[in-house]
């Protein structure tokens, strides 16, 4: 995942392994970011990794409306994704599971479960938007 977000310029604020599928909130950080192509990177260079598990077939994607990207709405549809190995009844409380975090590349440190995520996440986010490519 953190190759995908690296490559195609995405933060992902949000993610949850299940036991078939994943979640993933993406954002883009310019205007080279595409999602598709990241969806389809991270699904290639995944399977092989994955042994005999297999994913659901489809993917279902949901662009956010306008009025879904405002900061707390957009807090709370992460939220929503992060709790849903609780609304499958795998765990009693989202800190309890493993397979969940967020990932903005060149930042190692994040920690997801820290009660100042928000702050942080929204700090390095708006620093690393439209950043010059000095590649």
């Amino acid at each position: 995942m953190l190759h995908a977000c690296a490559r195609y310029a995405l933060a992902c604020p949000t993610y949850v392994l299940m036991p078939d599928h994943w979640h993933l909130v993406w954002m883009g950080l310019d205007s080279t970011s595409v999602q598709r192509l990241a969806t389809s990177f991270l699904r290639e260079h995944s399977t092989p990794l994955l042994g005999s598990a297999k994913l659901q077939d489809r993917a279902h994607d949901h662009v956010l409306r306008e009025d879904e990207r405002e900061r707390g709405a957009f807090e709370s549809a992460c939220h929503y994704v992060r709790d849903n190995p609780v609304r499958a009844g795998l765990i009693q409380d989202w800190h309890d599971w493993l397979y969940l975090g967020g990932m903005i590349a060149g930042y190692p440190d994040v920690d997801f479960k820290a009660d100042d995520y928000w702050d942080g996440f929204w700090r390095i986010y708006n620093r690393n938007q439209e950043r010059p490519n000095t590649a």
